[in-house]
């Protein structure tokens, strides 16, 4: 019996196996999935035999009561190798029924209307992406269309809009990108991924707008948003596109003069202006003592300008956050742009390092021009610069994504004496990085996590082969992390906690990498640690009026190892204490405040904002000129305050002539303390006792300003008029009085057009017209030993002539848009009128019968007085061609 059992099992088996199996396969096989793609051109066709169409194609059945479905109904429908699961929801929204799915079955049923469930708030959120590379668009606009819903994604492309169920089409919009429609049916919360297309580059000059797309930036809170695509092909000196350079093109930013990337924003001084690279600081943003500037225009992807008015978010400033976003890499394909002209060679390049999930993108620059000074003077042996961007970013998963960025950049100015054994010169550069953490706890929180550094170092090199130089050095490292909640919409609340360490070395004598000492004074080293914690609301309150409000709590703690010094009431100093390593010995706090209000009435936008903004560093310089790169930066301490801003704003926004033209008017009123000013004959080098020569007073700045941009049609551009006053008042400075700034500037106005001739060719011109800049003029002279001295009877008392510049350019179209090999050449002309704009006026000078100059020694005779000016350019032509692929 045992025998017969076992033949019975041995021949039963494998047919119960193979029952088994079968069973499982074809119960998977009946598993109903509605991915896969189908093909469908249909024009004018009755529902009924679309849906049989839909059934043979993907093997579902449909069951419907034609009492109750119009299944005689027209529609059109033309798709392909699409989802047949979003074809259904196509359907279902153009024939206005619902669906259920029961196995392989498919139930049509009428759209039901007033149900609890349509009531509820879904949320549709994701990224807004670039279509081709597919890197995150930063602050895009997310609309509901025939609505006032409306949202802007973070600075990392996420979104988040909470709608009730049902149909909706949802417009994507981007600066420089063709705007997107997306029609979707909510059922429950969905991700949906907006790739918009980028238009067509038509070699606009610099664009600016109030960003009147970004919902939730009020309109004239002072941010703008700059365009880099149209900063390469704008005029500019020697044919390098700068994005520093460009802001001078914006109301209310003022630069120094000719070549200078020196600026100054709605009445501070230049150190109250703050340069992130991908959240990291850059110092000294210079190359070649500020001829150009340390930004890349093929490196960036936004450019974000705050004017007074930051929300919470931003700190550490007083008058500007300049933001900027590197490029993170296309992820599908390799490509590579660049260009050369007449200053330096530019290169990029980038591509996906594992396809569609992460990708890398480099910048390189470097001059090239360092042996045109060498004509004329041997002794100059080395004259460069050079930059260099990376970013990689990683896609861990859905929820998670990794962004590591840095900058590097270096300037070398070198020279020898006609036969002497060592060189001397000067070098400078800045190193920044981030490495950035993004996490999506759900499709309403968004957490971004940063590590950053950034560092600036100044060298005055007394020999190369020494390494004998005075050194002078500035450098952060911090932590930031932010919190994002889409609470509904209209409705955003953010918070964010930032530590932040400090390294302050205002200059010293440096021998084989080690400080000097002996017969040099050492100048005590600075430690600083900083904290920042804010929380922050923006709001629709009712119908067209937001509110964007919000508190930065800042603190700031002075550390050893280090000394300091003790002065009295006439800034003598009366004794030094040390303190260890560790040792917190002084500590600051303050509360910032932060609140704008925006009311839109349709084609107009009214706006006003309070900040109260604070910062702990100050910047030293015995610059007369705009062309240098010396710097010391001191921290806030015992001896030095705090700087502080209040500022009051307000806005107008409108359109007309069917939104073609736009006008922006804006006012300010801002009062600053804590501003650092010099006693005459004030010693920044090699001085311990630094405080000694410094002076801290307060200053007043007003101002108006308004700007008409016209953005369609063959001619486009903008014209801006900014009025503004800045006054200084430091007690023991200028005899008590208040003095104008050395940026203070009343009248200004810029000019950039863009005419296009034809899809190939295109011409631009930039005009600038300003006051003159102030300065000290001497009242008087009088004789000392045999030498003519300056009386100065007060500060700033004198101004140069006015300002005036005009800027030309043509661009030749080589290639067409859609081509693989774009390329294109541009020819400019920089201040083509030929203008001298002086930046310096000399005082006791002598004209020798030659017209030579040369300054008075001992004579028996008193010399002429004259004076003469210094201007940097005439006309400068260039040419650069750009290629990318």
């Amino acid at each position: 019996m045992k025998g017969r059992r076992q033949g019975i099992i041995r021949i039963f088996f494998p047919v119960i196996i193979i029952f088994i199996v079968d069973i499982t396969v074809s119960r998977a096989q009946e598993q109903p999935s509605l991915q896969q793609p189908v093909t469908i051109h249909a024009v004018d066709e009755r529902l009924d035999t679309l849906l049989g169409r839909l059934s043979t194609l993907t093997d579902f059945s449909f069951a419907y009561s034609p009492d109750r479905i119009d299944a005689g109904r027209r529609v059109s429908l033309q798709v392909s190798r699409e989802p047949a699961a979003r074809v259904l929801d196509t359907l279902a929204i153009m024939a206005g029924f619902t669906y259920r799915i029961k196995g392989k079955k498919i139930l049509i049923l009428p759209r039901e209307k007033g149900t609890a469930k349509e009531r509820s708030l879904l949320i549709i959120s994701g990224y807004v992406t670039d279509r081709q590379s597919h890197e995150r668009l930063p602050y895009a606009s997310v609309r509901l269309r025939g609505s006032d819903r409306y949202t802007v994604a973070n600075s990392y492309g996420f979104y988040a809009l909470s709608l009730p169920p049902g149909e909706h089409t949802v417009t994507f919009s981007y600066v420089g990108y063709i705007p997107l429609s997306v029609t979707v049916v909510l059922r429950q919360d969905t991700t949906v991924t907006a790739p918009l297309t980028a238009a067509e580059a038509t070699l606009r000059e610099v664009r600016v707008t109030l960003a009147e797309e970004e919902a939730l930036a009020p309109a004239g809170n002072g941010r703008l948003i700059l365009d880099p695509v149209t900063v390469q092909e704008r005029p500019s000196f020697l044919g390098e596109g700068d994005v520093v350079k460009a802001l001078e093109m914006m109301p209310g930013i003022t630069f120094f003069g000719d070549g200078s990337t020196f600026f100054f924003v709605r009445g501070g001084n230049r150190d109250q202006n703050q340069i992130l690279i991908d959240d990291a600081p850059v110092y000294n943003p210079s190359h070649m003592f500020g001829l150009f500037s340390s930004v890349t225009p093929e490196a960036v992807k936004t450019v974000r300008v705050y004017r007074g008015f930051f929300p919470a978010d931003l700190g550490g400033r007083l008058s500007s956050v300049v933001d900027i976003r590197t490029r993170d890499g296309d992820m599908s394909r390799y490509g590579a742009e660049g260009s050369l002209s007449p200053a330096a060679i530019r290169m990029t390049v980038q591509g996906p390092v594992v396809k569609e999930k992460s990708s890398i993108f480099l910048a390189a620059r470097r001059s090239w021009f360092g042996w045109m000074p060498r004509i004329n003077d041997k002794s100059i042996e080395r004259l460069r610069f050079y930059d260099l961007n990376g970013r990689f970013n990683t896609i861990l998963n859905e929820r998670n994504r990794l962004y590591l960025s840095f900058y590097g950049g270096n300037d070398l100015f070198r020279q020898r004496a006609a036969g002497s054994p060592t060189a001397s010169g000067i070098t400078w550069g800045n190193l920044a990085g981030s490495l950035r953490w993004n996490h999506l706890f759900g499709r309403r929180l968004f957490l971004n996590t940063t590590l950053y550094g950034g560092s600036y170092d100044y060298d005055l090199v007394s020999s190369f082969e020494d390494e004998f130089s005075w050194h002078s050095h500035v450098a952060d490292f911090g932590v930031r992390s932010d919190l994002g909640w889409f609470r509904r919409p209209g409705d955003k609340i953010r918070a964010g906690l930032t530590l932040s360490g400090h390294n302050f070395n205002p200059g010293n004598i440096y021998f084989h990498g080690s400080v000097a000492g002996g017969n040099f004074p050492v100048v005590p080293v600075k430690n600083a640690m900083g904290t920042a914690l804010y929380l922050m609301r923006e709001q629709r309150i009712a119908g067209p009026l937001t509110l964007n409000y919000g508190v930065r709590l800042t603190g700031w703690f002075n550390m050893g190892s280090t000394w300091e010094y003790r002065y009295d009431d006439n800034m003598q100093p009366q004794d030094s204490v040390w303190y260890g390593a560790g040792d917190i010995y002084h500590t600051s706090f303050a509360a910032e405040p932060r609140v704008s209000a925006s009311l839109d009435l349709g084609s107009h936008h009214l706006s006003i904002a309070y900040s109260l903004t604070t910062q702990y560093m100050h910047l030293l310089t015995n610059a007369i000129t705009p062309f240098s790169s010396f710097e010391i930066w001191v921290p806030a301490g015992p001896n030095l305050k705090p700087q502080k801003a209040h500022q009051v704003q307000g806005g107008w926004h409108t359109l007309f002539g069917r939104d073609t033209y736009s006008i922006d008017a804006g006012l300010y009123y801002r009062t600053m303390t804590g501003q650092t000013d010099y006693t005459d004959h004030a010693a920044l080098l090699l001085n311990p006792a630094l405080e000694r020569d410094l002076r801290q007073g307060s200053a007043r700045a007003w101002g108006a300003e308004v700007m008409v941009v016209k953005k369609v049609g063959r001619l486009t551009g903008g014209l801006s008029y900014t009025w503004s006053r800045v006054r200084l008042h430091t007690p023991t400075v200028n005899g008590g009085a208040s003095y104008p700034a050395a940026y203070d500037r009343p009248h200004g106005m810029t000019l950039s057009l863009t005419y296009r001739l034809s899809d190939h060719w295109q011409a631009g011109t930039n005009m600038l017209a300003a006051s003159g800049t102030p300065f000290s003029a001497p009242t008087a002279f009088f004789r000392y030993n045999g030498q003519t001295i300056p009386w100065y009877g007060s500060r700033n008392n004198d101004r140069l002539p006015p300002y005036f510049r005009l800027d030309l350019s043509l661009t030749w179209k080589i290639s067409g848009p859609q081509q693989r090999y774009r390329h294109d050449l541009t020819l400019s002309l920089y201040n083509a009128t030929g203008r001298r704009n002086p930046f310096e006026i000399n005082f006791n000078k002598i004209v020798l019968p030659d017209n030579t100059l040369v300054t008075p020694a001992d004579f028996y005779v008193p010399p002429e007085l004259v004076t003469t000016q210094m201007y940097l350019f005439r006309v400068i032509p260039s040419v650069i061609y750009h290629f990318k692929f």
